[in-house]
């Protein structure tokens, strides 16, 4: 095949790959509306996904929530929080409420 009509058959490709990427992500979040996190879609008898999310440290989070005495025992000298010190001396539940950002809902694929 020439390049030409490599490069069409890229571009048509990729459009669909576009339009295939918008209706799964519009697929996506109506499932997310639909079932919590932690929830199990199944198709018949076969479990199929989870819906999981995940919490990440944000520092911005952590100093809001944080009194001065628990952010003071973490804070390293670039004035910086360090995550692995507060993971160490906070309950995780507390870490994950008061440290952490949940991201976005995901489909975990579990047949």
């Amino acid at each position: 095949m020439e390049i030409e009509a490599l490069a069409r058959v890229l571009v048509d490709l990729r459009e669909r790959r576009d339009l295939l990427n918008a209706h799964i992500a519009d697929i996506e979040a109506q499932l997310f509306d639909a079932v919590e996190v932690g929830g199990v879609i199944a198709i018949g008898d076969n479990d199929i996904f989870r819906v999981t999310q995940s919490h990440r440290f944000n520092e911005d989070v952590a100093r809001a929530n944080l009194p001065d005495e628990v952010l003071a025992q973490v804070t390293i000298p670039t004035e910086t929080l360090d995550r692995h010190k507060l993971a160490k001396i906070l309950p995780p539940e507390t870490y994950e409420r008061m440290c952490t950002k949940p991201s976005k809902p995901s489909l975990q694929v579990i047949r």
